[in-house]
């Protein structure tokens, strides 16, 4: 490999949601599902999943145990095994898709010489090897690639290498998501749903992600959402004017014989020996977590406006239950997403947490959090207004048909007078009877009828017009 090398990481959207408050409610035991998919996948492939295409390779990623450790700390450059990573399946090829996955990369490749008017794809090439694609919750998937750079690869190369890089993962991804990963999530969102397995969501029911929903998107379209450029190369060597911001030694993460420049532009990791980037884990672990939280945030942000513009006025009331279910999924959605990653930023140690911390700040992840702190909150308000309009619109029925009742009520009364009162006339009580009984011996039952009709009309008006609003 040469001595250069970029890695790419995409994240991209994905029909893969879990159910955050079943997942809290019954714990570790999703492992228990996790492996009758993997054991299914391997025995029972062509019966239970007839839509992944052959040599699409699936993997679900066990969840560790407090019960596998003695200890929550075992080194600084590892993750905790009780750290509980929202990554759940990995998808890769097998030998026999490898002739098309390169097919794929070279045509995107292409795609970008023609797009980005400057040819790199001869002097930059994607190592196939390195390919890796990794489903996250909440509709999240990272692919990963690495690219060596050609000893050539210098001067006006760099001003174009990231739109290069950019559009390859977009071509390739137009690629291989709709022929490969889409159907593979579909399947297994269909296996989930046959073993009854409420933790995965059914895509229907994505209510904060609901632009990925099967109502509202075509989920065969790839969604990239940016590309993350990790230049590896031999210290001294970086191009300053294309990496990080600063790469001040100072500002440096150093582990593992390099240091790690990062930023919120490109970053740089600079070795001091002969490193592949296999061996820069500490990195990696803080990064994707980064990515997939910032992702995550994002979305949800943008996808809260939805339900805080919902107009419910002129809804007929089995939509604003709807709403009102839809909502309050949402609000507890949202709660559970800022205690995952509040637990998550606790639970990190070491150098995985020294890189989350810095991207943290770099990506002003904080900023993010409130963004959708506040529409969380006009969310939560809008929700109550929601309730108090149902509430209000139900005790506006009930007084309807109380009103109604009452006036049917009076109908009979007036009736039943006339009856009564012409009976006690035809046995010869016709000057001894006052009030509402003489009146019903001397006006004809429809006339009492109509004066009932008349006074029910009379309270209804008056219920309706001193009715609270």
């Amino acid at each position: 490999m040469s001595a250069r090398s970029l890695r790419l990481v995409a994240p991209f959207r994905c029909q893969f949601n879990l159910n955050s408050a079943k997942m809290l409610e019954e714990g570790n035991d999703f492992n228990g599902f996790l492996h009758s998919l993997n054991t299914d996948f391997s025995s029972a492939r062509a019966r239970l999943f007839p839509g992944v295409p052959q040599g699409v390779v699936v993997e679900a990623l066990l969840r560790p145990k407090e019960s596998d450790t003695e200890s929550r700390y075992i080194s600084l450059d590892k993750i905790s095994t009780l750290f509980n990573s929202p990554k759940y399946l990995s998808i890769s090829f097998d030998e026999t898709l490898l002739p098309h996955i390169v097919e794929s990369m070279e045509d995107a490749a292409g795609k970008a010489d023609k797009s980005c008017g400057k040819p790199l794809s001869n002097i930059v090439t994607p190592i196939i090897d390195s390919l890796d694609i990794a489903v996250y919750d909440n509709t999240i998937a990272i692919l990963t690639v690495d690219v060596a750079l050609n000893d050539q690869f210098d001067g006006d190369d760099w001003a174009v290498l990231d739109e290069w890089t950019t559009r390859l993962i977009f071509f390739f991804l137009r690629h291989v998501y709709p022929d490969y990963i889409c159907p593979t999530l579909c399947d297994i969102n269909r296996y989930a749903e046959s073993k009854k397995e409420e933790r995965i969501r059914n895509p229907l029911d994505y209510f904060v992600f609901h632009d990925l929903s099967g109502h509202d998107s075509n989920p065969t379209l790839p969604r990239l959402l940016w590309v993350n450029r990790t230049l590896i190369c031999p210290k001294g060597k970086a191009t300053h004017h294309w990496a990080t911001r600063h790469m001040d030694a100072s500002q440096a993460i150093h582990g593992n014989n390099a240091y790690a420049h990062l930023s919120v532009g490109n970053n740089v990791i600079e070795t001091t020996e002969a490193n592949s980037p296999s061996d820069f884990s500490f990195v990696w672990e803080g990064m994707y977590l980064a990515q997939y939280y910032y992702a995550v945030l994002d979305i949800a942000g943008k996808n809260l406006k939805r339900f805080i513009g919902a107009n419910y006025d002129k809804k007929p009331n089995r939509e604003l239950r709807e709403l009102s279910r839809v909502m309050d999924a949402v609000i507890n959605s949202i709660t559970i997403l800022q205690v995952e990653y509040q637990d998550t930023s606790t639970e990190l140690q070491g150098l995985p947490k020294t890189v989350f911390r810095r991207l943290e700040k770099e990506w002003d992840i904080p900023a993010l959090i409130k963004n959708v702190q506040s529409k969380y909150d006009l969310c939560k308000a809008h929700g109550q207004s929601l309730n108090a309009h149902i509430s209000q619109r139900n005790s506006v029925r009930v007084e309807m048909v109380l009103t109604g009742v009452a006036g049917v009520g009076l109908i009979g009364l007036m009736m039943n007078l006339s009856s009564y009162g012409r009976a006690l006339m035809r046995e010869g009580y016709k000057n001894d009877v006052i009030g509402l009984l003489d009146i019903g011996q001397h006006l004809s039952p429809s006339v009492m009828v109509w004066i009932g009709i008349f006074l029910a009309i009379g309270i209804s008006a008056f219920v309706t017009i001193n009715r609270t609003r």
